[in-house]
C-alpha cells in the first residue's frame, strides 16, 4: 500500500485516515468483524455501514446502509445483524447450493422487512 499511496493520504474529512498505519488499522478491524464502518471519513455528514458478498468463497461486492451521520449512530446496532444476513444470502445466492440440491430462498425475509421503520420512513416528509 505504501507503494501504491506513500505515507500519506488525502483528508476529506476531520475523520478520514490519513496515515497508511491508520488505515491498515481499519482493515484490520474491517478483517476482524466483517463489518466496514464510516462515521464520516469521506463526508463528515453521512455514516455507512457496510457487509462484504462473497462468490465461492471470493469477495465479490459489498451492500451498505448510508444515511445522516446523528440517525445512523442511533440505529446502527439495529441495521448491522440484517445487513449481515442480507449479504450472506445475497451470497448463499451468487455461490448457488450443492450440486443436486435446488435452490430457494423460501422463508427469507427481505432486508426492508426487519430494519426499524424509522430508518425507512425519514426523509419522505
Amino acid at each position: 500500500m505504501r507503494t501504491l499511496f506513500g505515507e500519506t493520504l488525502e483528508r476529506y474529512s476531520p475523520s478520514t485516515a490519513t496515515t497508511i498505519d491508520e488505515l491498515l488499522a481499519i482493515y484490520a478491524e474491517v478483517r476482524r468483524t466483517g463489518i466496514a464502518t464510516s462515521h464520516g471519513e469521506y463526508d463528515a455528514r453521512v455514516t455507512a455501514v457496510a457487509a462484504p458478498v462473497f462468490a465461492r468463497g471470493v469477495a465479490t461486492g459489498a451492500i451498505s446502509v448510508i444515511g445522516p451521520r446523528e440517525s445512523m449512530r442511533n440505529h446502527l446496532d439495529a441495521v448491522v445483524p440484517p445487513l449481515r444476513r442480507t449479504a450472506e444470502q445475497i451470497s448463499a445466492l451468487l455461490t448457488g447450493p450443492p450440486p443436486g440440491e435446488p435452490h430457494t430462498t423460501e422463508g427469507a425475509p427481505s432486508l426492508a422487512a426487519r430494519l426499524p421503520g424509522e430508518l425507512l420512513t425519514r426523509g419522505r416528509d
